[in-house]
Protein backbone atom coordinates (compact mmCIF):
# COMPACT_ATOMS: atom_id res chain seq x y z
CA UNK A 1 0.00 0.00 0.00
CA UNK A 2 1.35 3.34 -0.53
CA UNK A 3 1.48 6.56 2.21
CA UNK A 4 -1.15 8.15 -0.51
CA UNK A 5 -3.39 5.02 -0.38
CA UNK A 6 -2.61 4.55 3.48
CA UNK A 7 -3.81 8.32 4.30
CA UNK A 8 -6.99 7.40 2.45
CA UNK A 9 -8.24 4.84 4.24
CA UNK A 10 -7.12 6.50 7.56
CA UNK A 11 -9.15 9.11 6.35
CA UNK A 12 -12.16 7.04 5.46
CA UNK A 13 -11.68 5.02 9.11
CA UNK A 14 -11.79 8.63 10.76
CA UNK A 15 -14.66 10.16 8.95
CA UNK A 16 -16.86 6.62 9.93
CA UNK A 17 -15.67 6.93 14.20
CA UNK A 18 -16.78 10.39 13.92
CA UNK A 19 -20.13 9.90 12.09
CA UNK A 20 -20.76 6.84 14.37
CA UNK A 21 -19.85 9.27 17.47
CA UNK A 22 -22.56 12.06 15.93
CA UNK A 23 -24.71 9.32 15.82
CA UNK A 24 -24.56 7.90 19.10
CA UNK A 25 -24.94 11.04 20.59
CA UNK A 26 -28.48 11.95 18.68
CA UNK A 27 -29.15 8.45 19.14
CA UNK A 28 -28.76 8.36 23.04
CA UNK A 29 -30.56 12.00 23.08
CA UNK A 30 -33.49 10.58 21.43
CA UNK A 31 -33.24 7.69 23.80
CA UNK A 32 -33.18 8.70 26.98
CA UNK A 33 -29.77 7.11 28.05
CA UNK A 34 -28.17 7.80 31.11
CA UNK A 35 -26.58 11.22 31.23
CA UNK A 36 -23.37 9.39 32.76
CA UNK A 37 -23.33 7.85 28.77
CA UNK A 38 -23.76 11.23 27.15
CA UNK A 39 -20.71 12.58 28.86
CA UNK A 40 -18.70 10.14 28.25
CA UNK A 41 -18.72 10.89 24.60
CA UNK A 42 -16.89 13.97 25.24
CA UNK A 43 -13.46 14.61 26.87
CA UNK A 44 -13.29 15.18 30.47
CA UNK A 45 -12.83 19.05 30.12
CA UNK A 46 -15.33 18.87 27.00
CA UNK A 47 -17.94 21.65 26.42
CA UNK A 48 -21.31 21.87 25.45
CA UNK A 49 -23.32 25.36 24.30
CA UNK A 50 -26.07 25.85 23.41
CA UNK A 51 -28.99 28.44 22.11
CA UNK A 52 -30.56 30.88 24.62
CA UNK A 53 -32.09 28.68 27.58
CA UNK A 54 -29.54 26.00 27.43
CA UNK A 55 -26.55 27.63 28.39
CA UNK A 56 -23.02 26.86 28.26
CA UNK A 57 -21.78 23.38 29.95
CA UNK A 58 -18.03 22.76 30.73
CA UNK A 59 -16.79 19.72 31.53
CA UNK A 60 -18.21 15.96 32.82
CA UNK A 61 -19.22 17.76 36.03
CA UNK A 62 -21.42 20.02 34.42
CA UNK A 63 -22.62 17.94 31.75
CA UNK A 64 -23.89 15.09 33.85
CA UNK A 65 -26.47 17.33 35.25
CA UNK A 66 -27.20 19.36 31.92
CA UNK A 67 -28.26 16.00 30.18
CA UNK A 68 -30.28 15.27 33.16
CA UNK A 69 -32.28 18.13 33.27
CA UNK A 70 -32.40 17.77 29.19
CA UNK A 71 -34.09 14.14 29.39
CA UNK A 72 -36.44 14.72 32.19
CA UNK A 73 -37.59 17.81 30.02
CA UNK A 74 -37.72 15.92 26.71
CA UNK A 75 -40.71 13.89 26.62
CA UNK A 76 -39.69 12.79 23.35
CA UNK A 77 -37.10 13.87 20.33
CA UNK A 78 -35.58 12.42 17.76
CA UNK A 79 -32.53 14.21 15.78
CA UNK A 80 -32.42 13.78 12.53
CA UNK A 81 -28.92 14.81 11.46
CA UNK A 82 -27.51 15.54 7.81
CA UNK A 83 -25.67 17.78 4.93
CA UNK A 84 -22.65 16.91 7.29
CA UNK A 85 -19.29 18.53 6.48
CA UNK A 86 -15.91 16.97 8.07
CA UNK A 87 -12.43 18.23 8.27
CA UNK A 88 -9.90 16.13 9.85
CA UNK A 89 -6.37 17.63 10.67
CA UNK A 90 -4.29 15.31 12.75
CA UNK A 91 -5.77 14.11 15.90
CA UNK A 92 -8.39 17.16 15.68
CA UNK A 93 -11.64 17.17 13.34
CA UNK A 94 -14.51 19.55 13.05
CA UNK A 95 -18.05 18.96 12.08
CA UNK A 96 -21.24 20.40 11.23
CA UNK A 97 -24.81 19.10 10.86
CA UNK A 98 -28.20 20.62 10.17
CA UNK A 99 -30.67 19.36 12.46
CA UNK A 100 -34.35 18.60 12.14
CA UNK A 101 -35.63 17.47 15.47
CA UNK A 102 -39.33 17.27 16.26
CA UNK A 103 -40.45 16.76 20.23
CA UNK A 104 -42.21 17.17 23.24
CA UNK A 105 -40.92 19.04 25.94
CA UNK A 106 -43.45 19.55 29.80
CA UNK A 107 -44.44 22.55 29.50
CA UNK A 108 -46.44 23.49 33.04
CA UNK A 109 -46.94 19.80 33.64
CA UNK A 110 -48.13 18.47 30.57
CA UNK A 111 -46.66 17.74 26.92
CA UNK A 112 -45.93 20.24 23.76
CA UNK A 113 -44.95 19.23 20.93
CA UNK A 114 -42.22 21.48 19.24
CA UNK A 115 -40.14 21.96 15.91
CA UNK A 116 -36.44 22.30 16.25
CA UNK A 117 -34.23 23.26 13.47
CA UNK A 118 -30.29 23.46 14.38
CA UNK A 119 -26.83 23.19 13.06
CA UNK A 120 -24.63 21.21 15.14
CA UNK A 121 -20.65 22.86 15.22
CA UNK A 122 -18.88 20.17 16.45
CA UNK A 123 -14.88 20.13 17.85
CA UNK A 124 -13.26 16.70 18.13
CA UNK A 125 -10.48 15.11 19.10
CA UNK A 126 -9.04 11.69 18.93
CA UNK A 127 -7.43 10.09 22.48
CA UNK A 128 -5.85 7.02 22.29
CA UNK A 129 -6.94 6.03 19.12
CA UNK A 130 -10.69 6.98 19.68
CA UNK A 131 -12.21 10.12 19.16
CA UNK A 132 -14.51 12.21 21.33
CA UNK A 133 -16.62 15.22 21.24
CA UNK A 134 -14.50 18.43 22.80
CA UNK A 135 -16.50 20.94 21.86
CA UNK A 136 -20.57 20.76 20.35
CA UNK A 137 -22.33 23.93 19.82
CA UNK A 138 -25.66 23.72 19.00
CA UNK A 139 -26.99 26.89 17.28
CA UNK A 140 -30.77 27.22 17.27
CA UNK A 141 -31.81 28.21 13.51
CA UNK A 142 -35.45 28.53 13.88
CA UNK A 143 -38.02 26.24 15.95
CA UNK A 144 -41.14 26.56 18.39
CA UNK A 145 -43.91 25.07 19.28
CA UNK A 146 -45.62 22.77 16.72
CA UNK A 147 -49.51 24.29 16.22
CA UNK A 148 -47.79 28.05 16.12
CA UNK A 149 -45.36 27.05 13.12
CA UNK A 150 -41.90 27.70 13.79
CA UNK A 151 -41.85 31.04 12.06
CA UNK A 152 -43.52 33.18 14.35
CA UNK A 153 -41.92 31.10 17.52
CA UNK A 154 -39.06 30.74 19.74
CA UNK A 155 -37.00 27.76 20.86
CA UNK A 156 -38.02 26.35 24.09
CA UNK A 157 -36.30 27.03 27.23
CA UNK A 158 -36.04 25.23 30.26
Amino acid sequence: MTDNESACLRELVDLAQIRRLKHRYVNHLDDHSSPEVLADLFIEEGVWTGPEGYGHHEGREQLIPFFRRLGANALFTIHMVGNEVITIAGDSAQGRWSTIAPCTFAVEGKGQDFWGFLRYEDDFVRVNGCWFFKQIRAVALAGGAHTAGWVNSVPVKF
